[in-house]
C-alpha cells in the first residue's frame, strides 16, 4: 500500500472512502479504504 504524501493532508484535496462508522461524541465520521488524490477543489 502506498502512503499518501503529507502535503496532500490539507483541506480541499479530493478523497474517496467507505464510511466505516461514526463517533457521536466528537462528531467524527470514521473512514475506511481511503484514497487521497493530488488534485484540489478550486472553491
Amino acid at each position: 500500500m502506498k502512503k499518501t504524501p503529507s502535503e496532500w493532508m490539507y483541506p480541499k484535496h479530493q478523497i474517496t472512502a467507505n464510511v466505516k462508522g461514526y463517533d457521536e461524541l466528537n462528531q467524527w465520521v470514521i473512514l475506511d479504504q481511503t484514497q487521497v488524490f493530488k488534485n484540489q477543489f478550486a472553491g
